[in-house]
Parts: C-alpha cells; structure tokens; sequence
C-alpha cells in the first residue's frame, strides 16, 4: 500500500482502519473496510449477526491479522502496541474471559492493584449493581452478573480506548440502564473513546456518536445518528395491526412507491411525508368499513427504519 495510505492510517484518532479485507479460507468477512476513531468518540457497529463486526473488533484488539490493509491503536499495529498501551484499553467479548475461580471480590482487587489510579473503584461497583455478589465465585454468577462484571473489567483503571461486543446483550432493562450510565459517565469524566458493537438501536442511539451500518463485510452507511435520521426526514412510517383482508383491500389504495412490511406483530408502511395524510385517511376509512380496531401510530422514521432500509432482508 502506498505512502499515502500509510499516513492516513496513522493520523490522529485513538484508532483506525484504512481499506481493510479479512478471509477466512474462501469467505470474506470483511471487505476493503474503513474507519477512524477519533480521540473522545464512540462509534456504533450494527449490523445482522455474521456481518463482520466481531471479525472487525478482532483485527483491533490483535486477535486477528488483516488479509490486507492497514490497522493502527493508539497511531502503531496492534501487535506492537506495549504492555502499558495495551492496559488502557477495555475489551468485552462476546465469549467471557473471566477467572471461573476467583470471587469477584479478588478479581475487583487485581484490577485495583493493575490499575492503582483509579479513583472510584467502590463507586463502580455499585453503579453496576455488583456489590451484592462480590463473595460469590465468578464462575457462579449468572450470564448477565458476568456481563456486568466484564464491563468493570472493561472500565477499571481510566482506559483510553473501549472495544464492545454486545455488551449488553444479557442483560435486563434495568442492568441496561446502569451498563450506559457508567459507560456515559466515564465519556463525561475523560477522553474515553471506542466502538460498540450492538443489535440494539436505543444503545446506539443513547451511547455513540456516530454509527456505521455493516453488512457482508461492507460498510453500508455510516454517519451521526441525527444525520442519518434527517436522511429519512421527508419519510413517515405508518404502523398497524391488521387481517389479510383488510391488507388486500388496503394494497388497491397505496402509493406506488409505499411498501406494507411485517414488523413483529405489526404491519408498518413507510411513505413520502406528501402521501402521508390521504394515505391515512383510506386506512382510517377501511378501519370504520370493516368495523375493526387496528391501533394505529404514525412515527418519523427511527434508527431501525433507518437501518431496514440499509440492511439487506
């Protein structure tokens, strides 16, 4: 690669990856791929399951080498970063990596004598609700205890640079709430920068301040989640409940350019914001026909309207 692309590699930002390819024999799971990380910032991954992100996440923290292109953590190869360099970042993989054998008291005490400056160690602790399980063994804790505890592990000691992979993919509502809390507390306080990679789009939403769509290997979009929001500004999303005949019936009235698509329970069309009003009339009107209650909501478009658009079914 030429000197030009070696210098873009290793321009400021806590991390970054320049026209990057990863095979795994005749699979390639991440294509010509780039990305920085500027120092302060944390970036969203999303994408479906296989798209790429924990190859990715990988190939940063020195797991796996690149087939080609170039990789650079704290502006070197993540294999030549130090010792030192490589305590100030916080890694949570998608397997856990935690001693079965110690309780989570002497494991909290271990990552206090590693990292001796921290200053709240007891406040994070109890910010991630950990305080009651610290004599038990950590191979005893639940799958969303151990979650919790691989976010102190992450966390502890004031790292520079997070690399998340699903953190949070565990754990219930409340235990959520308390994993961004300190994770937005710590961007607050310092120049914590990193990636998440998540299927959920309200962490995204909450947490990153950009976020790149990944599919197939590729980078489908990418950009600050109210830039790619006002992408689908002139876009409504319609979303109901209803039965085949009344989808049949409301088919003949759509817009040609408006879609019926099936979202969990409900039905959602996105249409233009001009079609909006008369496209709900009819359906308004088909609902009284039909005497039924279809429990209608009309929404701007979200940040997982935005990613169905992008992600290929």
């Amino acid at each position: 690669m030429d000197g030009n692309v070696q210098q873009d590699a290793e321009l400021f930002g806590a991390a970054s990856i320049v026209d990057v390819s990863k095979l795994y024999g005749d699979k390639l799971a991440l294509d010509r791929v780039s990305m920085r990380v500027r120092h302060g910032e944390v970036i969203g991954l999303l994408g479906p399951n296989g798209a790429g992100k924990t190859t990715l996440l990988e190939i940063l923290e020195g797991l796996q080498t690149p087939s080609s292109g170039l990789v650079s953590v704290f502006g070197k190869p993540p294999t030549e970063l130090t010792p030192q360099e490589r305590g100030q970042i916080g890694i949570v993989f998608q397997r856990y990596a935690l001693p079965a054998y110690l309780t989570v008291a002497q494991l909290c005490d271990l990552y206090h004598r590693m990292y001796p400056a921290e200053a709240d160690r007891n406040g994070l602790i109890k910010q991630l609700g950990l305080g009651h399980v610290m004599q038990q063994l950590v191979g005893d804790l639940s799958a969303g205890q151990t979650q919790r505890l691989s976010i102190f592990a992450a966390l502890y000691g004031n790292k520079s640079l997070v690399l998340l992979d699903e953190p949070t993919s565990a754990l219930d509502v409340r235990s959520r709430r308390a994993v961004w809390d300190a994770l937005l507390l710590r961007k607050r306080q310092g120049n914590i920068s990193g990636i998440i990679a998540t299927h959920h789009m309200e962490e995204a939403m909450e947490l990153c301040d950009r976020i790149y769509f990944i599919d197939g290997g590729k980078i489908k979009m990418h950009g600050a989640a109210q830039e790619l929001l006002e992408q689908q500004a002139s876009k409504i999303s319609i979303k109901f409940t209803a039965s085949e005949v009344f989808l049949e019936q409301l088919k003949a009235t759509l817009p040609v350019d408006a879609q019926i698509t099936l979202r969990g329970h409900q039905h959602m069309i996105s249409c233009a914001s001009t079609d909006a009003a008369s496209l709900i009339g009819d359906i308004l009107l088909l609902e009284k026909k039909n005497t039924l209650r279809i429990n209608l909501t009309v929404t701007q478009p979200s940040l997982e309207d935005v990613y169905l658009s992008v992600i290929a079914d």
